[in-house]
């Protein structure tokens, strides 16, 4: 089991009205990339539920999850089974962290992203990372 944790303490409005705060993955292997990273959640989660929701429909056959700042990702290989292989680190150096339920994968960065939209509400922050995040809200419940 993969787990998309956010800390929504550490959330903050930069300058440029972009949300950054801390988003990292959670498994038997470990955190990726680690249980401090700060990123931009808003925007990544939305790539993620984009990517992840294709792959659960079988549309594609591989999802890489990207983060904003660095090159590290993580690379999920679609099963036949419904399940993906799991792998991260710097992009073209991943090594292996596990199989994952695609679904359940799926459901994690749903839920993150509903608490990164929920943050932003109460703190009444706007903009097009937050739409965009909310559209792929909304695309993954139909």
């Amino acid at each position: 089991m993969i787990d998309v944790i956010v800390v929504p303490s550490s959330f903050e409005r930069t300058a440029a009205g972009s949300i950054s705060g801390v988003i990292f993955l959670r498994g038997a292997a470990g955190d990726f990339p680690d249980s401090h990273w700060s990123d931009f959640p808003a925007v990544v989660l939305a790539w993620w539920i984009a990517g992840l929701r294709e792959l659960v429909a079988g549309h594609s056959q591989a999802f890489t999850g990207r983060f904003m700042d660095g090159p590290l990702v993580f690379v999920i290989e679609r099963r036949e089974d419904g399940s993906g292989r799991l792998s991260w680190g710097s992009g073209g150096s991943e090594r292996a962290a596990g199989i994952v339920g695609l679904a359940d994968l799926l459901s994690s960065v749903v839920s993150a992203g509903e608490v990164v939209a929920r943050v932003c509400r109460v703190h009444h922050w706007t903009g097009s990372d937050l739409e965009c995040l909310e559209r792929e809200l909304f695309l993954s419940r139909s």
